[in-house]
């Protein structure tokens, strides 16, 4: 990984950036961003833009929500490594096991006790939600949710914990391609990996009934987990 200190910003790349797309990037950074349900997923703000040598990317901005939110909405406490820095590692590490996320292209904080946060990723181009009730009749649910299944069953196997993951949180792309999004404070699980798949059955069912989307979502998925082994890591 690559470390730079760059307009007031400090940066890391897994390859060298040079000052013309270091200065795209602040660029990025300090465009206004959209706050709420973006492309990336979470409650961060989202700006997209080009990057020489790249193309189109998005940039996730670490904002709290909560009662937090109202005191300091975009700051955190520096305890080891930096949350873009977590979920960059994360990305690079689901991807390497086959799992369809974003990829992460570059992260950037600013400040040293107290820091803001971005995460810099390739733009999934023309995609939508699966919890968009028309990518479901389009693509077919039962294909739709065999992939995330299949995507579900990587993160079991390796005792990972997508804390929300639900259909809120899976993009489709215009070839029926599958992505999992928001891997923000996704971490090791502590426990057996039936444990773990109960607990995304559970998110995932919560997650349908609040989008008001088909049963048969929460139905599938439960049939495509059931074989998952009861033994632990």
């Amino acid at each position: 990984m690559h470390h730079i200190r760059f307009s007031g910003y400090d940066f890391g790349a897994p390859c060298e950036l040079s000052k013309e797309q270091l200065t795209a990037l602040v660029h990025l950074l300090e465009q206004p961003a959209q706050r709420g349900e973006g492309p990336l997923g979470g409650r961060g703000g989202v700006a997209s833009g080009d990057l020489p040598g790249v193309g189109r990317i998005v940039v996730k901005r670490y904002l709290r929500g909560g009662l937090l939110h109202h005191v300091v909405a975009k700051y955190y406490l520096r305890l080891g490594r930096a949350r873009p820095q977590r979920e960059f590692e994360l990305l690079d590490k689901v991807r390497a096991l086959g799992v369809i996320a974003p990829e992460p292209v570059a992260y950037a904080t600013r400040g040293l006790l107290w820091y803001e946060g971005w995460l810099f990723m390739r733009e999934i181009s023309e995609h939508s939600r699966l919890a968009d009730p028309k990518i479901l009749e389009l693509h077919g649910a039962e294909s739709l949710v065999h992939e995330v299944a299949r995507q579900m069953r990587v993160l079991i196997e390796n005792g990972l914990l997508h804390v929300d993951l639900h259909p809120g949180n899976i993009l489709v792309d215009r070839e029926g391609g599958v992505h999992v999004v928001d891997f923000d404070n996704a971490h090791l699980f502590r426990g057996t990996q039936r444990e773990l798949r109960d607990q995304y059955l559970r998110r995932w069912r919560r997650a349908v009934i609040k989008h008001a989307l088909p049963e048969t979502l929460s139905e599938l998925m439960a049939m495509e987990l059931r074989q998952v082994a009861a033994a632990g890591r």
